[in-house]
Order: C-alpha cells, then sequence, then structure tokens
C-alpha cells in the first residue's frame, strides 16, 4: 500500500530516507546514536509524508494506556463546585486540551459514592479529583493500587505536604475580600458558607475567624445546608436578616450561588445592595457578573489550574516527578457595585 493510499506508517518514513526502521524510530523519538545528517533525512521524510506517530501504539509498549481519568467528587452529594458549572467546564475543557497535547485521552469518571475504584474496569494511568471530600480514602486506594492521583484543591485530612494538588490561596482571597467590605465601611461581616467539608470552604471558615479575632469583631457564620444553592442559602440568611437587632451590614459567600441567595434574601427584607448591605462572592462567573448590581468577586483562573493539575498528573505518570508538589495559582479580586459604600448604616464612611 503507497503512502497516500492510507496512514503513513514508520517503514514507509524509512523507505523514503533510505534508512532502516530501527535507525527511523531512534531519529524521531530522539533515542539512540543517530547522525545529525541522517536524522534530519528521517525528520523531513517524515514532514513530506505527512507522518504522525502512532502514540497509542507508543503508549502501549512503554506499559500505559494512554487514557486520564477525570473525577469530581462534587455530584456525589449533589453539591456544587467553587463555580459550579462554568469553573467545571474550565477546568475540563483546559484538562482535556492538555492532556492532548502530551498524547492523552480524557476520560470523565463517575463520582463514586464510596471509596471505590471509579473507573469500571478500564485502564487508566492517572486520575485528576476535583474538590476532593473530607474523610474519602479514594485518593490513597488509587495510589496504592499504583494509580498517580492530583486534586484540584487541598486533599481534607492529609497533611499538605503529602499530596500533589493545584489550588488557590484561599485564605489570602478570603482576608482579601473581608479587608476591602472593612474598607467600605463594614463592621459586621457575616460568611454565608456550605458545610467545610473540602479545602475551599474550610479555608474560607478559618481565614474568616482569624480576621474576625484580628479586627475584635465576632466571627458570624451562617451554615446552609448541604446542597449548596440559591434557596439553602436564602433561607439559611433569611432569619438573620429578618431581625434588626442581628443583621449584618456585610455577606461574604465562597460561592457564586450562596451570594445570589444572599442577594434574594437582602430583597425579600427590603435591602437595598449596597445602600444597606454589601455582598461578595468567592468565585466569579456570568452570574455575578450579571446580576443586579453585579457582584464583587474573586476570579479563580480555573483554566490555568485545569492545565497545571494535568501537567502535574503527567509528569508523576511519566516519572518525572520526584515526591509531592503543591501549586498556587495566585486569584484576582474583581469589585464591583455590590460592595459600594454602605450609605444607609449609622457611622458609615461617605
Amino acid at each position: 500500500m503507497s503512502p497516500t493510499a492510507g496512514r503513513v506508517g514508520i517503514r514507509d518514513v524509512a523507505a523514503a530516507a533510505g534508512v532502516s526502521v530501527t535507525t527511523t524510530s531512534d531519529a524521531l523519538n530522539g533515542r539512540g546514536r543517530v547522525e545529525a545528517g541522517t536524522r534530519e533525512r528521517v525528520l523531513a521524510a517524515a514532514a513530506d509524508l505527512g507522518y504522525r506517530a502512532n502514540v497509542h501504539a507508543r503508549m502501549l509498549r512503554r506499559g500505559r494506556s494512554g487514557r486520564l481519568g477525570i473525577m469530581s467528587s462534587l455530584a456525589a452529594d449533589a453539591s456544587m463546585n467553587p463555580a459550579g458549572i462554568e469553573y467545571l467546564a474550565d477546568i475540563l475543557s483546559a484538562a482535556a486540551t492538555t492532556g492532548l497535547s502530551r498524547g492523552y485521552a480524557i476520560v470523565l469518571l463517575p463520582p463514586s459514592p464510596g471509596d471505590e475504584r471509579p473507573d469500571g474496569g478500564v485502564e487508566i494511568d492517572g486520575v485528576l479529583l476535583l474538590d476532593p471530600v473530607a474523610g474519602s480514602t479514594l485518593a490513597e486506594r488509587l495510589e496504592r493500587d499504583g494509580v498517580p492521583t492530583v486534586s484540584t484543591g487541598r486533599m481534607p485530612g492529609r497533611p499538605p505536604g503529602d499530596a500533589t494538588w493545584v489550588d488557590n490561596d484561599i485564605p489570602a482571597a478570603t482576608e482579601m475580600v473581608l479587608d476591602l467590605l472593612w474598607e467600605r465601611g463594614a463592621r459586621r461581616v457575616a460568611l454565608v458558607t456550605n458545610p467545610p467539608i473540602r479545602s475551599y470552604a474550610a479555608d474560607t471558615v478559618a481565614a474568616h475567624a482569624r480576621w474576625s479575632a484580628a479586627h475584635a469583631v465576632d466571627p458570624l457564620v451562617v451554615q446552609t445546608a448541604e446542597l449548596a444553592t440559591e434557596t439553602s442559602a436564602y433561607h439559611a440568611l433569611d432569619p438573620l436578616l429578618a431581625d434588626p437587632a442581628r443583621r449584618p451590614d456585610a455577606i461574604y459567600a465562597p460561592l457564586d450561588r450562596l451570594a445570589a441567595g444572599a442577594m434574594l434574601a437582602a430583597r425579600r427584607h427590603g435591602l437595598s445592595v449596597p445602600a444597606d448591605l454589601l455582598v461578595a462572592s468567592g468565585v466569579d462567573s456570568q452570574a455575578t457578573r450579571l446580576a443586579t448590581p453585579p457582584v464583587t468577586a474573586v476570579e479563580l483562573h480555573a483554566p490555568e489550574i485545569g492545565r497545571r493539575a494535568l501537567e502535574l498528573l503527567i509528569d508523576r505518570v511519566e516519572g518525572h516527578q520526584d515526591g509531592h508538589r503543591q501549586v498556587i495559582v495566585p486569584a484576582t479580586l474583581h469589585e464591583r457595585a455590590s460592595t459600594g459604600a454602605l450609605t444607609r448604616r449609622r457611622g458609615a464612611r461617605p
């Protein structure tokens, strides 16, 4: 079969370059002792013929399947991830692009209700875990079975240096938002959060407590039901906003959906944002940008998280990484109208 009649193979390149298949393979893969002139001739022949390496075959020769799994713990309990669908889509898109550029296919694995292997018998070389849940031993079980893991977000319950992960500096981002609210005149800042069973929520609660102590104010935390939705935030905040004696002058939510619920609860009680109540979100999204008024929010740079996490996973799979590594992706605060001046609060700054 001529090279133009089907897929161009390594034998076609060898014949065109006038060298053996072994020499052609070494030249294409940068192995062995191949003279510079011979290597250039092989590469030129490959380019002329439009040769593309059979990545799957190469993976099999190296004892790998060429597949990487991505698994979200988030749907296991119907809870939402830090930025909902937008965040998940950005992570998956960046991870898939990065994987393909390195010759790996991405397999989306179903969430495991317990600690069972999630691959269903499909051979995978490594797993990217999205926001692992406290108490899960899935990562340890996978690694005991020889499957490297990397997570977005720290693995709760494990020392930070005892796992490979990519995350934002959530404590620093939380402090950045709380400082802004304080500068805008807020003195009673409520944190509305879903249960702290993932690192981002736990880090936010801890940072809010430290910030409150540093500013000599009592930490005010409102915890929603496990399902982190607008409705759960609305119902959790409703009794607090209904009581003028306990009512906060600012609300910080680590999730955009919880911030939206706070806005709904404020409207129910006739509170204007930002005149009566400041609102900020720990996640930026279309919902925060298009809200009325637009909500101040933290951009987590999810595509960068997905790219860096896949790169770390491939490095672990291919043995290029000694020990565990951790990568922090800086977050960006976008100030919007929801954190304007408090004009109806006694003692507020003009």
